[in-house]
């Protein structure tokens, strides 16, 4: 192929990854081929992830502990509710506590309530809507307070067990209704 013009080189290296004619090994081609198709599992698997990463201590992307309220009204929109001292996003399953300054100290995350939507988010090791007691003390290890009881008549779901596995020294507290993930606390 010396003497050949650089399109007739292209057009036969072409024909040649077309047709599988290369010097890669069968084993190589087909590490090749699974990777190309693990690829695409990653894309269509991406599509599917969260909207939001929840991190202990911290918040999440745009709701961050420390950061003025208002930083949550710019991800969120405009709150279903202001009172003092508490921002509720309905729709987005989040609540924002702050103090008089308006610095953002405690934000909640919601899966399962009956006034919010829930929340498009996990933690970052994880855990999130259909997560289990057993999958939170898995991935974060003995909590540093359990605390269990039945929620009252007044409360979000009347005589339902309540359990909460909090996590004071990383800032993050898990709570349970019938074993079901009902919402992520966050706070310094």
């Amino acid at each position: 192929m010396k003497n050949s013009n650089p399109l007739q080189s292209l057009t036969v290296l072409c024909l040649m990854v077309a047709i599988g004619c290369t010097d890669s090994t069968p084993e190589q081609q087909s590490q090749s081929s699974v990777a190309a198709s693990s690829t695409q599992d990653d894309s269509t698997e991406a599509a599917t992830l969260p909207k939001y990463t929840i991190v202990a201590g911290k918040g999440t992307e745009g709701i961050q502990l420390g950061e003025d309220r208002q930083c949550a009204i710019d991800v969120l929109g405009e709150p279903s509710s202001n009172s003092a001292g508490y921002l509720e996003f309905l729709d987005a399953g989040v609540d924002i506590a702050y103090i008089k300054s308006g610095q953002i100290r405690t934000a909640f995350f919601y899966y399962r309530s009956p006034e919010h939507g829930a929340f498009d988010g996990q933690t970052a090791r994880g855990i999130g809507r259909d997560s289990s007691v057993e999958d939170v003390l898995e991935l974060y290890g003995k909590p540093s307070r359990v605390g269990e009881s039945t929620i009252s008549e007044f409360g979000a779901k009347p005589g339902a067990r309540e359990k909460s596995l909090d996590y004071s020294e990383l800032g993050i507290t898990f709570t349970f209704w019938d074993d079901e993930l009902a919402d992520i606390r966050v706070y310094e």
